[in-house]
């Protein structure tokens, strides 16, 4: 069957001195690859990465791999084999850090908040109702409109606190008046200010929280669809959407073989192998 398309999905891939070691998201994804050494600040026990994290941008990398082939299949006739593992998509996955490792024989991990380099941009801030917010500054304006939303307009003229800088202790002193302002005010009123001054902020959100947010429905994130049983249950959708109209996903995912049958019907199996098939799995 020369037109086959097939996956292998493996924890190393198919060669090499570890192809025949258990192989779990936690242990070659997070663990194994350096995911999880450079997200982890040094100052820091080891923690463990949520389950499946690692296994479904696995399985995104193979069915990206596997739509490829078959683009590829439409201009040769021919299948071929495509080989997706943990450790590789782990490799891409961390890019920026693993590009700057095989580039220049370093890369840095995440640093305790004392430590970064950064005042502001990627620093979680507290506020007066215990919760967190964080920044990306998306231009050279927004540390000055910061600063001066949040009271400090000395600090914009000043070039002791001009950005970027090197300097530790002035990295630590601005990011002290930052705290100091949003220790003064609530999630909701800092809500207020950051966005009508137009700065690319988030809280830190928990799942209960996202899930009820009006901004998680219009972006489609959860489908209703069979729980298996008979009855409805929402499900997490998949990444992709297609606005202009798709099929609607309404089934759940298929039991172990349920649709063993079916499929080997479609690749031209005789009947009575399927049914020897089918006897061996019960």
């Amino acid at each position: 069957f020369p037109r086959l398309i097939y996956a292998s999905v493996s924890g190393v891939g198919l060669e090499g001195p570890d192809v025949d070691l258990p192989a779990f998201d936690i242990t070659v994804f997070w663990t194994k690859s350096g995911v999880g050494s450079s997200h982890i600040p040094p100052d820091q026990e080891p923690f463990a990465c949520r389950p499946g994290f690692g296994d479904h941008t696995t399985a995104l990398a193979t069915l990206s791999s596997v739509l490829a082939a078959l683009h590829e299949r439409h201009g040769t006739g021919r299948g071929r084999l495509v080989e997706c593992s943990l450790l590789r998509t782990a490799a891409y996955a961390l890019g920026w850090d693993m590009a700057t490792q095989l580039r220049f024989g370093e890369a840095p991990t995440t640093q305790p908040r004392n430590l970064r380099p950064h005042p502001i941009s990627g620093i979680y801030f507290r506020t007066l109702d215990d919760r967190w917010i964080t920044f990306v500054l998306k231009g050279p304006t927004c540390y000055p409109t910061l600063m001066k939303v949040l009271g400090h307009p000395e600090v914009i003229d000043d070039p002791l606190y001009a950005l970027p800088t090197t300097d530790l202790d002035i990295v630590r002193e601005i990011r002290a008046r930052v705290d100091a302002a949003f220790a003064r005010m609530t999630l909701a009123e800092a809500a207020v200010i950051l966005t009508e001054a137009d700065l690319a902020w988030a809280p830190l959100q928990s799942l209960s929280e996202v899930v009820g947010s009006p901004q998680y429905l219009a972006t489609g994130c959860a489908v209703e669809v069979s729980d298996g049983w008979g009855g409805r249950m929402a499900s997490p959708a998949a990444p992709g959407r297609f606005p202009e109209g798709a099929p609607e996903v309404t089934r759940g995912a298929p039991k172990l073989g349920e649709h063993t049958r079916e499929v080997l019907a479609e690749a031209g199996v005789a009947e009575d192998v399927i049914q020897k098939v089918m006897a061996r799995l019960g």
